[in-house]
């Protein structure tokens, strides 16, 4: 049964596996959302609390601080900063996106970056308007994507966005709307 608190790590390609308990999450509510590494010891992972660390391929995972907090219930963020992507360039630079949770109906899209492997986080005035973003990528020659989602659970008003940086992050140029799987799931239509 796999567990939403747990990562599974394995040591001898994939024929055992070995169950690693995030520290001071919840069973019901902190699924993992995103992990990424970039070697075999030194890796990240975002949940519904925050984004974790570990240096020892995943034995062990320590909470990173963010620049803004999240508020629980029993089901999961009700307030504030929930991270839904991670990536690194390498073992320092990385990014994280996802969204500042105003109120049930109210979020703002939120892109953080940082130099020193997370151990600080700066929010990155990206001037996209949107709910959510729901991914991101930024490879090591400045470019980069970034899916941003507006949700309203009206018909023809939910969409997907898709952004390009060619200067590491510093402006965000759109380059695809999609519309939203979202765009009709209030009716049941397609």
């Amino acid at each position: 049964m796999v567990k939403p608190n747990v990562v599974y790590r394995t040591t001898d390609g994939g024929r055992r596996w070995e169950e690693i308990e995030i520290p001071g999450t919840n069973a019901t509510s902190d699924d993992i959302r995103d992990l990424f590494f970039v070697d075999e010891k030194k890796g990240w992972l975002s949940n519904g609390r925050g984004i974790y660390r570990t240096e020892d391929g995943g034995v062990t995972w320590h909470k990173l601080q963010l620049p803004e907090g999240v508020e629980l219930d029993e089901l999961g963020p009700i307030r504030g900063l929930v991270i839904a992507s991670i990536h690194f360039m390498n073992g320092q630079e990385g990014w994280a996106a996802g969204a500042s949770i105003i109120s049930f109906e109210e979020s703002e899209a939120v892109l953080l970056h940082t130099t020193d492997g997370g151990d600080s986080w700066q929010r990155v005035e990206t001037g996209i308007k949107g709910r959510r973003f729901s991914k991101v990528f930024v490879a090591d020659d400045d470019k980069g994507w970034l899916v941003g989602e507006t949700v309203v659970f009206e018909d023809k008003k939910d969409k997907t966005d898709i952004y390009r940086t060619t200067d590491r992050g510093k402006t965000w140029e759109e380059v695809l709307t999609l519309k939203s799987p979202y765009a009709h799931s209030q009716s049941g239509r397609r």
